[in-house]
This record gives structure tokens, C-alpha cells and sequence, in this order.
């Protein structure tokens, strides 16, 4: 998916911290097992930025020309699907999980027409929070009562048994 971001704001800048830099030996050994090579860069002489979700790490963010406190006006981002390998020292303990990734570009390097329009990143964030996150969390929260409900009957029927 693309989207156009009309305006990159501070609530949105805030919602991300810094990852580091990328764990190239994670990369480079899966590589090596899995024979996956990344696709060539359009852009390989821009400098790149990585930013995990403050409160969801299986959500990237890659800037691409500038770092995101530095960002100003519009941007473009492109939306996709990964397996999380544990590329940077905050989602480590996440892989093999699914996640998302975020390419944030300048506004000048949108060449199609959009998939669809925020007016501010926290626009944005909440769409991500609808179509992902919240589903993640209405599955957590099914297995919890699931989880809860069958040990409430498990009590149950060995009070019973007791009497």
C-alpha cells in the first residue's frame, strides 16, 4: 500500500523511538539460510533512519533522506508485511512474529496515485491501529477468557467431583 501523509507532526514523531542500527550479522545469516535477498534499493545512496513503535516493536518505520525529528511537511509511505528476524536489539525477542514495515519518503518521490490520504501521522497510526493492531488485541484478549472461562470449569467439575 502507499499513502500520502500531508503533514508529519510531533505527536506522530513521538510515537516512534530510535532502533539502532541494523544487526547486519541477523540480516546477513538470513540470508545465508533462507537464500531471501533484499530487492534492489532505488535509492541506495540515501541515508536511512529505523524506528520502531513505541508501544508495538513489530511495527518499523524506515525514513529515507532524513531522520524523522528533522522531518517537515508531507511525506510518502509505503506499507508492507514482514517476518520479524530480530534485526535490531528492540524486537528481538519478536522473531518469527509477523509485522509491519514503513518506508517514510519525501512527498516528491510519489510517482502514483495513493491508495489512500491522511492529513496528520496520527491519522496514520490510528488506520494502522484498526486494520492490525486492535485485531491482534481482540485475539490476545478471545485467548485469555478462552483460557480463563476453561479453567473456571475445570474448578467446577472438580468441586463437584469432591462431593
Amino acid at each position: 500500500m502507499i499513502w500520502r501523509l500531508l503533514n508529519v507532526e510531533q505527536a506522530f514523531i513521538d510515537a516512534w523511538t530510535d532502533a539502532g542500527r541494523i544487526r547486519q550479522h541477523v540480516v546477513d545469516r538470513q540470508v545465508q539460510a533462507h537464500g531471501q535477498y533484499a530487492p534492489a534499493q532505488r535509492n541506495q545512496n540515501e541515508p536511512r533512519w529505523y524506528y520502531l513503535h513505541y508501544l508495538e516493536p513489530r511495527i518499523r518505520l524506515a525514513t529515507v533522506g532524513l531522520p524523522l525529528d528533522q522531518w517537515q511537511g508531507g511525506a510518502k509511505i509505503i506499507i508492507g508485511t514482514c517476518s520479524i528476524i530480530g534485526e535490531f536489539d528492540g524486537n528481538s525477542h519478536l522473531v518469527g512474529e509477523r509485522g509491519l514495515k514503513l518506508q517514510m519518503e519525501p512527498l516528491d518521490m510519489l510517482r502514483v496515485q495513493p491508495d489512500d490520504e491522511f492529513v496528520n501521522g496520527m491519522a496514520v497510526l490510528l488506520e494502522l491501529s484498526n486494520q492490525i493492531m486492535d485485531r491482534d488485541a481482540l485475539r490476545q484478549y478471545e485467548q485469555r477468557e478462552a483460557r480463563r472461562l476453561d479453567a473456571q470449569r475445570r474448578r467446577q467439575r472438580w468441586q463437584e467431583g469432591r462431593r
